[in-house]
């Protein structure tokens, strides 16, 4: 399974009639007054272990998810609540159990350790929304120019097919009326998961050191959400080596040049070998 590409299996199965009314599910939320919510970041670990990769070939799978934190920040309306899922991956037999499948993937039999950080909102008002939608947050630019980019312009049609494969109903992807009177953003937000992923692929395919390099693969990354990114605007995706061996810097760019997105990766090979 190409990396990244976890992100569409293991949807919470919630009926529609169960959903909030934002589109989102109520698994995680803390309920009122923290009513909106955002992808904030994240981290993934992939095991190097060929035995433990998971193969589109038919094999049962299983995915075990809690909440390890919960961290309550700011004061009044700015208080926010930032609650940490860690998802745990892997092969499974076939006759396995709940109790089998979460021993066998809570040590190293996982493939993929995933863990997304989602923050909670108060409610905005009718007239803060309006106000936020015609405002830009603070910009922060990247201090080192990149070594390798790519440039898109997401479209409305991208969001829905990303919300439609990761059984997203989230209305910040898909009801541009929704986002301004409501959420106050201008426009459709691009996903969280969606810019991992576009991250990712720049890496493996863009990193200059990294072509010819057989086996490669990204043993972990951790990543930040900082800034909105909106469709049908252009998003600047970017990479430079960081330093030590196999370690990367990453980050997305607003149109305004600021981060969007900050990431660390570190390359490795899979099975284990050396030489990246």
């Amino acid at each position: 399974m190409p990396q990244g590409y976890h992100l569409i299996y293991f949807p919470p199965q919630i009926p529609e009639s169960l959903l909030l009314p934002d589109g989102t599910d109520p698994l995680q939320s803390p309920g009122a007054p923290w009513v909106r919510r955002l992808w904030a970041g994240g981290e993934v670990r992939w095991n190097p272990d060929p035995a433990r990769v998971l193969r589109l070939r038919g094999q049962r799978a299983g995915c075990v998810e809690r909440i390890v934190d919960v961290v309550v920040k700011g004061r009044g309306e700015a208080e926010k609540v930032f609650v940490t899922i860690e998802r745990r991956m892997g092969e499974v037999g076939e006759g396995m159990v709940e109790d089998d499948v979460r021993k066998r993937l809570s040590g190293e039999e996982a493939a993929v350790v995933e863990k997304r950080i989602i923050v909670f909102m108060r409610e905005r008002t009718a007239e803060q929304a309006a106000a936020a939608a015609g405002t830009s947050g603070k910009v922060v630019k990247p201090p080192h120019s990149p070594t390798f980019t790519h440039t898109l312009h997401p479209s409305p049609a991208l969001l829905f097919r990303f919300s439609a494969l990761t059984f997203n109903a989230h209305k910040i992807h898909l009801d541009t009326t929704f986002c301004r009177s409501i959420e106050g953003h201008r426009n459709l937000l691009v996903h969280g998961p969606l810019q991992l992923v576009l991250l990712l692929q720049l890496l493996i395919r863009k990193a200059p050191s990294l072509r010819g390099v057989p086996d490669i693969m990204v043993e972990e990354i951790k990543y930040r959400n900082l800034a909105p990114l909106y469709a049908e605007e252009p998003l600047k995706i970017c990479g430079r080596p960081a330093g030590p061996e196999g370690v990367y810097d990453l980050w997305a760019e607003t149109p305004a040049r600021g981060y969007a997105v900050k990431a660390t990766a570190k390359v490795g090979r899979w099975g284990g070998g050396k030489g990246i």
